[in-house]
């Protein structure tokens, strides 16, 4: 991400597009979801979303707000920070599992 001298809203636009974010998001919880064997729609059931909505999220389709991130954590048992962190850690590898291919 490139951040600009511009002002606060080009630094958001920038993040906004920021997909590996969202796919190091849809990559831990489908992880974590699949260890503790639940089905989407228990996981969904469990914070109160639709499952299509859960999909979405699993498909990086969707951005999750941050009631629902703490809905989830609540969900697969782990402090918030946890799951963010994971999350995190997850986007590190990639971008330079990325940067190493180039």
């Amino acid at each position: 991400m490139r951040v600009r001298k511009c002002g606060w809203l080009s630094i958001v636009s920038d993040m906004e597009r920021d997909e590996s974010l969202i796919v190091a998001f849809a990559d831990e919880l489908r992880a974590r979801r699949s260890a503790l064997e639940l089905s989407q729609e228990e996981l969904a059931h469990m914070v109160g979303v639709n499952r299509t909505y859960m999909a979405k999220l699993e498909l990086a389709q969707n951005q999750p707000t941050l009631t629902v991130l703490q809905a989830i954590a609540n969900a697969l048992a782990v402090p918030l920070s946890e799951l963010l962190g994971a999350v995190a850690v997850r986007q590190r590898r990639r971008s330079a599992t990325t940067r190493s291919r180039k």
